[in-house]
């Protein structure tokens, strides 16, 4: 089965950036069925080189990954683009 699944981090210190950061991103994939795709595409956004080292330092707030919604979809969808955004303003 195909799943698009839409999610959201929060609190990431990424390169670049003076204050924490959030993103959504939307991740398409195959898996066997609305679980395993969460896990897939949690898994997925934690293996990616923009954000892997904002899960390994330190800080006062730690990042925090969240699945919103998973649809079901007839056909695999690419991947979005992270939008990201400064906590102070969520």
């Amino acid at each position: 089965m195909n799943f698009a699944v839409f999610l959201m981090g929060e609190n990431f210190l990424l390169p670049g950036h003076a204050s924490l950061q959030g993103f959504f991103v939307t991740k398409g994939l195959s898996a066997q069925n609305e679980q395993d795709a969460a896990a897939q595409a949690v898994a997925a956004v934690k293996a990616d080189p923009k954000l892997a080292d904002s899960f390994s330092l330190s800080n006062a707030t730690a990042p925090t990954l969240t699945v919103k919604v998973i649809h079901q979809l007839p056909h695999v969808m690419k991947d979005t683009e992270y939008f990201f955004f400064p906590m102070e303003d969520a």
